[in-house]
């Protein structure tokens, strides 16, 4: 019977032929009689995908050793001849991509001032308590895009194969602080911008635009109606259509009798090709207070180039929306805003009119009589 051995050796660059063992795994050949053909390789996963995360440990452990010996070669260095002691040692925890990890450092006492210092921290992250790396943090942001919290504590118990490897909470503060350097770091770059001479000249990036999964119009079910109601010069519409939609429809047949069933079906605004669309609004999320409410402004700009879409608070999101508007509006083109036209909208729209004269603002009723009824 053989088995797989897996060995973490330490080799001396002056002999790489003596090799000092550090650990060793071994994965045993399960018996073939005991397989199965529905959960063979399913097990073959499980096992190395277990004993694989545990040699990533110790081999992580492993490298940390060898860090912590070299800095205290390197300090004892350069204080010699005074001789370091050393006052054993003290583990930092350290939350990473294979699990929870305990790392030692060697403490040593300084020869000249009689204080203890852990040399190993000169290459870690300033710290109070618990570390956790980077690539464990971007899990932690990526994630709760698609995930709440709780679930997502779950997925990194697994894949880590550490059960409680991070509470909700601190996926939830780690998401928070990554935010607020994400808004540090726009808003340097809108003041950067803000000072240049050459605005004009520069153009935003923007998402490409693509095509709906579903484009806006009446259930196609209604579409045999429709046509026997414009066929017969109805003036009211048939079950299930709005007025106001259906006069939008008759209106487009008198301008073009030419326009198809299917064409009438997804009639709407069109953005014209000098055209640039800004739409403003805000959400309201509940604070822990009674009757108080958060406000998260939202904006969306598109062009015949792209899409853009921001989101933030006070007045910084305005200076970041305000650049980001007027670099998309080339010369030439034209600013249509539309929003419930609530005070801190107007006045951001009556700030634009002087840079961008040919701004019109159209009021979106549904949305302002939502506020009203707020």
């Amino acid at each position: 019977m053989r088995s797989i051995r897996v060995l973490i050796c330490q080799v001396d660059d002056g002999a790489p032929d003596l090799m000092n063992e550090l650990a060793c795994f071994d994965l045993a050949t399960p018996a073939v009689a005991t397989l199965q053909p529905e959960t063979a390789l399913d097990a073959l996963e499980a096992t190395t995908q277990e004993i694989g995360t545990t040699i990533l440990r110790r081999l992580l452990h492993a490298q940390w050793d060898e860090i912590d010996a070299a800095l205290v070669a390197q300090h004892c260095a350069q204080v010699a001849p005074a001789v370091v002691q050393h006052d054993g040692q003290e583990a930092v925890t350290v939350a990473n991509r294979f699990g929870l990890l305990h790392l030692n450092r060697q403490v040593c006492v300084d020869p000249r001032t009689q204080s203890h210092t852990l040399l190993g921290n000169a290459v870690l992250p300033p710290h109070g308590g618990m570390i956790i790396t980077r690539g464990l943090q971007e899990w932690c942001c990526l994630l709760p895009q698609e995930l709440s919290f709780e679930p997502v504590a779950r997925l990194l118990g697994w894949q880590t194969q550490e059960k409680k490897v991070l509470c909700a909470t601190t996926i939830r503060s780690l998401v928070r602080t990554h935010g607020q350097i994400l808004r540090q770091a726009e808003q340097a770059e809108v003041a950067a911008l803000a000072q240049r001479d050459d605005l004009e000249t520069l153009r935003p990036q923007l998402l490409p635009l693509t095509a709906p999964r579903r484009r806006a119009g009446w259930p196609k079910e209604l579409s045999a109606a429709v046509d026997l109601a414009l066929a017969a010069g109805a003036e009211r519409p048939p079950q299930g259509i709005r007025q106001a939609d259906w006069e939008r429809v008759l209106d487009a047949r008198r301008q073009e009798a030419t326009l198809t069933l299917e064409e009438l079906r997804h009639l709407g605004p069109v953005l014209e090709p000098a055209q640039v669309l800004l739409t403003i609004d805000a959400v309201l999320t509940r604070t822990p207070q009674a009757h108080q409410f958060w406000e998260i402004r939202t904006a969306r700009i598109m062009t015949a180039e792209g899409t853009r879409c921001l989101s933030g608070t006070g007045d910084t999101f305005l200076q970041t929306l305000r650049l980001l508007t007027l670099l998309s509006v080339g010369p030439g083109c034209s600013l249509l805003l539309l929003a419930d036209g609530v005070r801190w909208i107007r006045a951001f729209w009556h700030a634009l009119m002087t840079p961008v004269p040919t701004t019109l603002m159209i009021l979106d009723w549904w949305h302002l009589r939502q506020s009203v009824i707020r």
